[in-house]
């Protein structure tokens, strides 16, 4: 494959170091002398110099102390660490020195026979029994990935039985994709064989979707009765592996985000199989293209799904990165939140390279969750002047300030990470506090005063929406009928009456049910607000029409209303507006309009409250100035998007949320 894997070394001697005999030792455990002390003004790393060797030889490694500044020439390994407590050792700078045993094999894959592998690599390259070290490498760690020229995403060893002879990446044979870069080629068909090695099929699977033209013309598929696609037999146990594959735990980690989103290059390594990280945001992107088009109706039954998963966030990131050089962390975490982080302080940390320079949170090992959590969270309010972060999330653990944003967990039967993010992003498109200036102030006992003007009180709250299911048949929803609506809100007029907001009832509904946004899916996924004429989409007269509160809706609009409603409740004010709040809400919570948010929250009031030293919540009657409300989450209602409620200055109340 043409892939630059071998940064070449300069103005070190190999010949120094001797082999030495290997002796158990704890991972993580240096003597003393092994590591020179880093400068922590400035932008030392160490870099890891992988000896030349062949299969059995001992791996032999030596550190090389360089300057980010001085623009030195390296890889960067991205990696799952494995089970801490089985390791192999290694020889560093010609001691012994305990490795996990899945670095242990990706030093043997990636070792060459005759030049040294120049590599940058955590376990190795910082020393881990130094909190003050870890946490001015990982400091370093955005800048470390972007300098580099090329990262290794090593997603593990693979099975020896379905490889055969064991090799390195160096002398494995040349593959489809080998010359990926210079494009697409069906010439290796007529000599592929399926079923000879399965993880091959696996990835041939992928570079047939690479650069297909049609879903229903890729070779392994199978047309079937009416536009159903199954997978040929000579596949099936390519489609197995490939499922495997995107369920190895590499793809579960929250570090590998900046590690595969920074580098300007990225290479997947597979045991001994080198694929190009582009070939798998190719695969993906034209599959989105024609689920979305011409080929939806045999797409969405087919378990390439999974592959989607695995790689349309990073790449979507990947993509706008190179357009802007910075991004709001709220976005990025909730894109992210599903990975999984050892220490939860790490679902902030592991993303700090994709924000701006300005921002003011580092990593900060010595302070608790609960303390990182909040820290970040002002630092977001205060640096963008607004309280968007507020809607970020609909995770809001009792335990933790209901105004800070935890993305450190997903709770039981939260399916569908994405919709926070998707609503999140969405709120760009809103203005319902009318662009007033934030007005915001942090309180002792983790509290946060704002302003901002209340708009009713919920006296209905309906079911909570479950998500459409992906084949859109033989859907189940809690989704009531525009005459149900009428009916709670004690209305007898029909849907042409008007409606507290502005226009009909009728009007109110349909956008209501999309939030008044619509779904660019053709265009990267993009959204706009509705138009007049997008009702017609809810009165669709073709035979593939979904029923959806009454309505038959185009399949499109069937995909903005799932977004938009699954894991909320409609529900109805007391002056008659019609709303979509929070999975959370119940009835005689409020509706507010805080300065500094795009989107109205719901609060419910509690008793005012602080914390004590070991963070447990006590009442607290001595402080009644102002009204004090937990945050329930963000929501829609109709007729208060734009500002229309916060017309009155002097309707402006201060509260406190806790």
């Amino acid at each position: 494959m043409k892939t630059r894997l071998t940064p070449q070394s300069r103005g070190v001697n190999y010949q120094t170091h001797h082999p030495t005999t290997c002796t158990t030792s704890r991972l993580m455990e240096s003597e003393p002398s092994r590591y020179t002390d880093l400068d922590p003004h400035g932008r030392q790393i160490r870099l890891v110099h992988l000896l030349p060797g062949t299969k059995d030889d001992p791996i032999k490694c030596i550190l090389q102390l360089v300057s980010l500044d001085d623009k030195p020439v390296y890889q960067t390994l991205s990696y799952v660490w494995g089970d801490k407590d089985i390791t192999a050792n290694i020889q560093l700078d010609a001691k012994p020195f305990a490795v996990t045993t899945n670095l242990h094999a990706a030093l043997r894959r990636l070792r060459q026979k005759s030049e040294a592998r120049i590599i940058w690599i955590d376990a190795l390259s910082i020393d881990q029994s130094s909190p003050d070290e870890r946490t001015h490498q990982v400091g370093l760690m955005g800048t470390i990935y972007e300098q580099c020229e090329e990262v290794l995403m090593w997603l593990g060893d693979r099975n020896t039985e379905s490889e055969g002879p064991w090799m390195t990446v160096e002398d494995a044979p040349a593959r489809p994709w080998s010359d990926y870069e210079t494009g697409p080629s069906w010439g290796f068909l007529e000599h592929f064989v399926p079923a000879f090695d399965s993880d091959l099929t696996a990835f041939v699977i992928v570079y047939m979707m690479s650069c297909m033209d049609h879903v229903r013309d890729l070779p392994f598929l199978t047309q079937r009765a009416g536009n159903h696609l199954s997978v040929s037999n000579d596949y099936v146990n390519g489609f197995k592996c490939l499922d495997a594959f995107l369920d190895l735990p590499y793809w579960s980690r929250i570090w590998v985000v900046q590690e595969m989103i920074l580098p300007p290059r990225a290479t997947v390594v597979y045991g001994s199989v080198v694929l190009p990280w582009q070939m798998f945001a190719d695969a993906e992107r034209r599959y989105g293209e024609h689920r979305d088009t011409c080929c939806r109706t045999e797409v969405d039954r087919l378990i390439i799904a999974k592959l989607r998963d695995a790689v349309l966030s990073i790449e979507q990131i990947r993509s706008r990165r190179r357009k802007e050089p910075s991004f709001d962390l709220a976005h990025v975490a909730i894109s992210f939140i599903h990975l999984a982080a050892t220490d939860p302080r790490d679902k902030i940390y592991a993303l700090l390279g994709l924000v701006d320079d300005g921002f003011r949170t580092q990593s900060d090992y010595t302070i608790s969750t609960h303390e990182a959590y909040e820290k970040v969270t002002l630092d977001i309010i205060f640096s963008t002047k607004s309280l968007r972060s507020l809607a970020s999330n609909s995770i809001r653990p009792l335990d933790f300030p209901s105004w800070v944003c935890v993305w450190n967990t997903l709770p039981p039967g939260h399916i569908r990470y994405d919709d926070d993010k998707l609503r999140y992003d969405t709120c760009l498109y809103y203005n319902a506090s009318a662009s007033k200036a934030i007005t915001a102030l942090y309180l002792s006992s983790s509290r946060l005063l704002v302003a901002g003007t209340h708009v009713d009180i919920a006296i209905w709250a309906g079911d909570a929406c479950q998500s459409l299911e992906s084949t859109w048949t033989e859907v189940t929803r809690a989704i009531p009928s525009g005459e149900e609506l009428l009916d709670f809100a004690g209305l007898k007029e029909g849907l042409e009456q008007a409606y507290e907001g502005g226009g009909s009832w009728g009007d109110a509904y349909w956008r209501t049910l999309c939030a008044d946004v619509w779904l660019l899916r053709k265009v990267g996924e993009t959204w706009r607000r509705t138009l007049p004429e997008d009702k017609r989409k809810f009165e669709y007269e073709g035979d593939d029409f979904i029923q959806i509160g009454g309505m038959k809706c185009d399949p499109e609009v069937a995909h903005a209303i799932d977004l938009v409603t699954s894991n909320r409740r409609f529900f109805i004010t007391r002056t008659g507006y019609l709303g979509l709040g929070p999975e959370d809400m119940e009835v005689g919570d409020s509706v507010y309009v805080i300065n500094g948010s795009n989107v109205p929250l719901v609060l419910r009031e509690e008793v005012p409250h602080f914390r004590d030293e070991s963070n447990r919540t006590k009442e607290n009657t001595t402080d009644p100035t102002y009204p004090h409300f937990r945050l329930i989450g963000q929501c829609y209602v109709h007729g208060i998007m734009d500002g229309e409620a916060c017309q009155d200055a002097e309707k402006d109340i201060e509260l406190v949320l806790c």
